[in-house]
């Protein structure tokens, strides 16, 4: 979504509001169509509950507010980093990290919301007896905020 707003040069409220909407949605459909699937005698069954699919949008919608949220403090944390006089360019930090997810979209919400937080960038995902993520950040202060993302991911899927 960010790199269609820098290239098509609008900025305006309805459009970011529509593509974050149309992100949710995309999100629902997806929970509903991998998480909901059944089989009843070798027949694939889907099961739709309302109530678990507007719990799982409320609780999408929670994360997106709170995800952009990160993303402007980690702005300003990177902001700070390139005004200093004197840049640190050796504090970078590679580091592998087990995460808590334990389905396919929960890993790809996860990997995904670590890129968008500017300073951080997952590079590789690994799926062992747990999923591991490799993460390059330009800090440790950084890299600490992936333990975060990580909680409130699992919160939307569980």
């Amino acid at each position: 979504m960010v790199l269609w707003l820098i290239l098509s040069g609008y900025f305006n409220v309805f459009f970011i509001v529509s593509g974050m909407c149309s992100a949710v949605l995309s999100l629902v459909i997806v929970n509903i169509l991998l998480e909901r699937i059944h089989y009843n005698n070798g027949e694939r069954v889907i099961h739709i509950s309302s109530e678990c699919s507007f719990t799982f949008f409320i609780r999408s919608l929670y994360y997106i507010v709170w995800l952009v949220k990160q993303i402007v403090v980690s702005n300003i944390c990177i902001v700070k980093k390139i005004w200093k006089l004197k840049l640190d360019t050796d504090s970078c930090v590679f580091k592998l990290i087990t995460v808590q997810q334990k389905n396919d979209l929960g890993v790809l919400v996860l990997a995904n919301s670590i890129t968008l937080t500017p300073g951080t960038v997952s590079v590789d995902v690994i799926k062992e007896d747990r999923y591991k993520i490799k993460v390059l950040a330009i800090d440790k202060e950084l890299i600490s905020g992936v333990d975060d993302i990580d909680n409130k991911v699992k919160e939307i899927f569980q």
